[in-house]
């Protein structure tokens, strides 16, 4: 649960940015959607990781019963995921406005790189 969804947070994000780039003539929207998608991506599959194998665990954890783990956990993921989806849209649109010149040189599989190095390092500093 740790390290898989962090590393497919750069394949989404990556495949994301591919598909919606197109020739380069949406890197915005193409680099913002990466970076929303990719951040659900993470929080989905954790969550529901959770959810699917420490289900029990975690809902005693938490004093609920089993039965209403499914409202705990998608409350988790609308208040948290939206709000980290919302972060990382911000954050990086303010990095592409600096650094757009960089983006707009990158060929979509430059790019793709880019976003899967992204979740694979970012799998390694998460952990613990």
């Amino acid at each position: 649960i740790a390290i898989l969804p962090r590393v497919l947070v750069g394949v989404v994000a990556g495949w994301v940015y591919r598909l919606l780039a197109g020739g380069g003539r949406r890197q915005t929207l193409a680099c913002v959607a990466a970076s929303v998608i990719g951040s659900f991506t993470n929080t989905l599959l954790v969550m529901g990781g959770i959810w699917i194998f420490y289900g029990e665990a975690y809902a005693a954890a938490n004093n609920v019963p089993l039965s209403a783990l499914s409202g705990l956990i998608l409350t988790a993921v609308a208040t948290n995921g939206v709000a980290e989806a919302l972060v990382a849209a911000v954050l990086f649109c303010r990095l592409f406005q600096r650094e757009g010149a960089f983006f707009c040189q990158l060929s979509s599989t430059k790019a793709f790189l880019f976003f899967l190095n992204y979740g694979i390092v970012e799998s390694f500093l998460n952990i613990g």
